[in-house]
């Protein structure tokens, strides 16, 4: 074939590729080819084995998910090959502008994302780099940035909160068209502030059924926190909730609600180990709250009383809700069903509990070690 009857294949930049693990998953990552350098994006989305109707429903939006992050990395390097920089929108608008718009704009909504946006403007003021332009911040402004973050005396926890409110209010400046893309996400792997290894601390089944037979000086705080662990809702959401959000149809109870945390509708059904820890409605309206009286100022007692039941594991109100997701896995539930009770946008988010589930097994049949001769 002649180079003139040679048929052109455009070059694809990015592929959605697979690397099989040991316990017969899939990780899915991207393959990335720019500017002559390959690099590789682990997703932290994995594909499980097809053995039932849901596992394969789980895949499917698993793998919608990666084709979404595909697409979205494809048009970056696209726009950035045709020269298209940022919008002459946000040439002229200053950054510590745009943030507290955003702050506003969050404060309005109820989302408690404005207190994080709130942080990183300070933080932002006090190493005078609050005064560039939109259209000025580019991935050297970024990395000056993450540099900062690094060389503070916050934790790597706070660092990484920092980080990902910094790519919040970006992404914000890409949808409100001020910019054409997140130079944030031009950055590799090694050069972003990740939150390192963390633990989500979760109660066993023995650790649960101690709490229950040990009294609590709050009656009110020992109902909630199980409640919680049999049901999966939010501190915040607990603390909201009313009668009237709860329904009963053919012998099912159901609570509906919006959360606090992501806005999002939440019909939950309650098992009958739910129920049995809601306090007596007595006299109470509809509008009245369930659990009343119910404040922040309870994790001391929370504290006390898991101390009481010779828990030496740092409990706080969030336990119960790992405590709820961890349950349901080890007695066999799937990820794509425990995600919908938890109310995850994201099934990747509920994956993590499938992850402390089997390193809980794997330590378990090490015990065995050194047993035997």
């Amino acid at each position: 074939m002649t180079e003139a009857n040679k048929i052109y294949k455009p070059k694809e930049f990015v592929k959605v590729r697979f690397r099989k693990l040991r316990n017969g998953n899939k990780s899915i990552y991207l393959d990335v080819y720019e500017n002559g350098e390959r690099r590789y994006e682990f997703l932290k989305l994995y594909l499980i084995p097809q053995t039932s109707t849901k596992a394969r429903q789980q895949n499917n939006y698993t793998l919608q998910i990666a084709d979404t992050l595909k697409g979205q990395r494809l048009k970056e390097i696209l726009n950035g090959k045709a020269g298209i920089t940022n919008n002459t929108k946000g040439k002229n608008v200053v950054f510590s502008d745009f943030i507290n718009a955003y702050i506003k704009k969050k404060k309005k909504q109820g989302n408690s994302a404005w207190k994080m946006a709130r942080w990183l403007l300070l933080h932002l003021q006090a190493w005078k780099m609050d005064g560039v332009k939109l259209g000025q911040i580019d991935k050297q402004y970024c990395l000056r940035v993450l540099n900062r973050l690094r060389g503070s005396n916050l934790t790597q926890g706070t660092q990484n909160q920092n980080y990902r409110y910094f790519k919040a209010v970006l992404n914000e400046a890409v949808k409100a068209d001020f910019i054409a893309f997140n130079p944030l996400d031009k950055l590799d792997a090694t050069e972003r502030i990740t939150k390192g290894e963390t633990t989500k601390e979760y109660l066993t089944t023995e650790e649960v059924q101690r709490l229950i037979n040990t009294p609590c000086k709050k009656d009110i705080i020992k109902r909630a926190f199980l409640f919680s662990c049999f049901c999966g809702l939010r501190r915040s959401d607990i603390g909201r909730l009313r009668w009237k959000d709860f329904q009963t149809s053919n012998g099912q109870t159901e609570v509906k609600i919006i959360q606090r945390k992501t806005g999002k509708q939440l019909i939950l059904p309650l098992s009958d180990e739910a129920l049995r820890w809601l306090p007596n409605r007595g006299d109470d309206m509809l509008n009245d709250e369930v659990f009343s009286k119910f404040t922040r100022m309870g994790q001391i007692t929370l504290k006390q009383w898991a101390r009481d039941a010779e828990i030496t594991k740092n409990v706080t109100f969030h336990t119960a809700r790992h405590t709820f997701a961890t349950m349901l896995i080890t007695f066999g539930a799937d990820i794509y069903s425990v995600s919908k009770l938890l109310g995850h946008t994201n099934v990747t988010t509920t994956q993590i509990y499938a992850k402390m589930v089997d390193t809980r097994k794997a330590e378990t049949t090490l015990l065995l070690n050194g047993k035997f001769y």
